[in-house]
């Protein structure tokens, strides 16, 4: 057993052992090395894998310490480190990977609650190489954000917040949102069911399904994995406006001052956009003819809007359009074009109007007559008045009757002679300028009749028969043509006749006579 001294001039040194004999022979030669070693080892802390971690989660940070001689720890606690802000975390000891004269003692950090800011550093003379040497100094790791707040910020659709749309392509559009925001999820059905993307400003969105209400759901997260949950909801409305006109009118006639009420009602699948009112300066309005007339909004309500079409001056025919495009609903659709009134514009009146009284006829017995009317009322149609009265100012709205070829009218019920007025009226309400009138004698008093015998010869008289019209006989008359303006019937060896009297209108004065010698 030797020992001895040696003296080290080098951070790494050879020691060379010789061993002779007795005859100082060298029989045997040992080298070894040794490390001269007066440094303290050093370390440093990597980034974490995550900067940002919250309640529940973890990051992962790792200390690397190297020396020339190696490091001689084979273990590393939590203990040994020192921990700002230590409630809001834990930590777990190291796992050690060994390389050469380095050692990595990897810990993780799991997030507790509370906010702040996290930092690790190595406690002093924790660290020990192989030569002895100590590391004295503090070493600090970076800062890690221990965030348990859910993030905030401002999610619209489109520049407007749109609440609705004819497109299946819609923008989302962020503000104000926290500056931590990573990343963003979004789903037509629940929270989460999607995947997340890095976060920007603006993203593209496709709706999914047919027409109706539909529910967009963002989702914000930060770096540390605190989620916020935002619901949208728009109107996905592809059909535009629809517009029904309607008006209690049947008679589409208008003359000057005359007046047509029409109802526009446009209604959407949906809704209409609170501000959609209909752009009035692009109606299209078709004069023909010399026809003129006005074209007037009313009143508007939640009924529709009331217009109005006022006759002016000239005939012809007038037409309204309501053009596509004149109304846009909240979605952007436009309406299709509607045709909201065609009417006529008629200023003159019937004329060459004429009536005849019971087939032209001048008495009657009864007062119920048949009147014969003719007009040049338009084909369209139009109305007549019969009154007995020369003013047409008598004839009431019940009054006027729809024009046709024949009628009907009673004359007072006093004998002598009566006059019929006919008042005519176009559909625009024109009324014939010219007077027409026909006069008829009502007479209720029956013909008469009396049986003389002269020789050989019947003779008939009547009273009451002054419009006498003709005194037929039957054919048991031995000579039909033997009747004589003294009316007498020949006697001969007949023995029945018949005969009867009539007046001029085939009325039902007669007399019947049976004859036998």
């Amino acid at each position: 057993s030797v020992s001895g001294t040696l003296t080290l001039n080098s951070a790494e040194n050879i020691a060379h052992l010789y061993i002779r004999n007795s005859n100082k022979n060298i029989i045997t030669t040992i080298d070894d090395s040794i490390i001269y070693d007066l440094e303290a080892p050093t370390c440093t802390w990597n980034n974490p894998n995550k900067y940002y971690i919250k309640n529940g989660s973890s990051t992962e940070v790792s200390l690397i310490c190297s020396d020339i001689s190696g490091i001689k720890n084979v273990e590393l606690p939590a203990s040994s480190i020192n921990i700002t802000n230590s409630e809001l975390v834990s930590l777990s000891d190291a796992s050690i990977v060994t390389n050469g004269t380095s050692k990595e003692f990897r810990f993780t950090i799991y997030g507790l609650t509370g906010n702040g800011k996290v930092s690790l550093s190595l406690k002093p003379d924790t660290i020990k190489d192989v030569s002895g040497n100590l590391l004295t100094t503090e070493v600090s790791s970076r800062t890690i954000t221990i965030d348990n707040i859910a993030p905030s910020g401002n999610v619209a659709i489109g520049d407007n917040n749109l609440k609705y749309t004819n497109s299946e392509n819609v923008t989302l559009k962020f503000s104000n949102v926290s500056n931590d925001i990573d990343q963003i999820c979004v789903s037509n059905s629940s929270a989460g069911n999607c995947n997340y993307v890095n976060y920007s400003s603006t993203y593209n969105w496709i709706l999914s399904g047919n027409e109706g209400v539909k529910t967009i759901i963002v989702s914000l997260r930060d770096k540390a994995g605190n989620v916020t949950d935002k619901t949208l909801s728009i109107h996905l409305d592809k059909t535009g406006p629809n517009c029904i006109v309607t008006t209690k009118s049947t008679l589409f006639y208008i003359k000057d001052g005359s007046y047509i009420d029409y109802l526009v009602n446009c209604t959407d699948n949906y809704k209409m956009d609170d501000n959609a009112t209909i752009d009035w300066s692009k109606i299209l309005i078709d004069k023909q003819g010399t026809a003129d007339f006005n074209f007037n909004v009313i009143d508007t309500s939640s009924d529709g809007t009331i217009v109005r079409v006022t006759g002016k001056t000239g005939d012809g025919k007038g037409m309204v359009l309501l053009p596509a495009g004149a109304i846009t609903d909240a979605a952007g659709n436009d309406n299709r074009e509607v045709l909201i009134a065609n009417f006529n514009v008629d200023n003159t009146p019937p004329l060459n109007n004429s009536i005849a009284l019971n087939y032209n006829s001048t008495i009657t017995n009864l007062r119920n007559i048949n009147v014969t009317l003719n007009s040049d009322i338009k084909n369209d149609g139009g109305y007549y008045c019969l009154k007995s009265t020369n003013n047409v100012n008598n004839c009431s709205n019940n009054d006027w009757i729809s024009y046709s070829n024949i009628a009907s009218f009673e004359v007072p019920n006093t004998t002598g002679s009566h006059t019929v007025y006919a008042y005519f009226k176009d559909l625009a309400g024109n009324i014939s300028p010219s007077i027409v009138s026909s006069s008829i004698k009502y007479d209720r008093n029956a013909v008469a009749c009396n049986l003389v015998l002269e020789g050989d010869y019947i003779k008939i008289t009547y009273q009451n028969g002054s419009n006498l019209a003709a005194l037929p006989f039957s054919t048991d008359l031995t000579d039909n043509n033997s009747w004589n303006n003294n009316h007498i019937i020949p006697k001969n060896d007949k023995f029945y006749y018949f005969t009867y009297i009539k007046d001029v209108n085939n009325e039902i004065n007669y007399c019947e006579l049976s004859i036998s010698n």
